[in-house]
C-alpha cells in the first residue's frame, strides 16, 4: 500500500500493479502515467499471452463450513453476470471469455482482446501456502530469465509434494 499512496500523493515515481483497474485509476489521477506491460514469460511461445492477467480470482479453504454454497459463490464470481458488473464498475478485466467487455479507453483497446487468447484462461487451481510461497519467491526469477520454466516447476512440485 505504501508505494500505491506515494505513487498518488506524487511522492513515487513509479509502482507496479498487475491489475488493469488500478491502472486505468492511475492513468485517470496522474495524466502523465504511462503503463508499460509486463514482460512475457522467457521462451514463451506466444507474441499476445497475458502473463499477468485478469487480476480476480477467489478461493474456498479446505476448512471451510459449507463447502457448497461457497462453490456456488465462486462459480457465480466466474459466471458471465459477476464479470460483466466487475468489468463495467471496476475495470475488473472478466476472465470469463463469454462477457462481452467493450473497451472505452486506449488501454483496454490494447488489453482487452487478450483475453480472446484461450490460454490465458484458467481453472480452477488450489496449492497449499507452501507452494504458493515458492510460486511468489520464484516469480521474479522467472520473468527475469534467471530461472528456467523446468526448474520453476520443479521447485514448485517439490514443494507440493512436501505439503501432501
Amino acid at each position: 500500500m505504501d508505494s500505491f499512496d506515494q505513487y498518488y500523493a506524487g511522492d513515487a515515481a513509479m509502482f507496479t500493479t498487475g491489475g488493469l483497474s488500478t491502472a486505468e485509476t492511475a492513468y485517470a489521477d496522474q495524466p502523465s502515467t504511462t503503463v508499460m506491460r509486463l514482460p512475457q514469460v522467457p521462451e514463451s511461445k506466444h507474441e499476445t499471452l497475458i502473463d499477468a492477467g485478469a487480476e480476480a480470482g477467489w478461493s474456498v479453504t479446505k476448512w471451510t463450513k459449507s463447502p457448497e454454497a461457497a462453490a456456488a459463490f465462486v462459480n457465480f464470481m466466474a459466471g458471465p453476470e459477476a464479470q460483466q458488473i466487475l468489468w463495467e464498475v471496476a475495470n475488473v478485466v472478466p476472465n470469463n471469455n463469454a462477457v462481452d467487455a467493450e473497451p472505452t479507453t486506449p488501454m483496454q483497446e490494447v488489453f482487452v482482446p487478450l483475453i480472446l487468447n484461450p490460454e490465458n484462461h484458467t481453472g480452477f487451481s488450489s496449492f497449499p501456502l507452501e507452494v504458493l510461497a515458492v510460486v511468489e519467491r520464484n516469480a521474479a526469477p522467472l520473468i527475469s530469465g534467471s530461472m528456467t520454466t523446468e526448474k520453476f516447476f520443479e521447485e514448485a512440485i517439490t514443494a507440493f509434494d512436501k505439503a501432501s
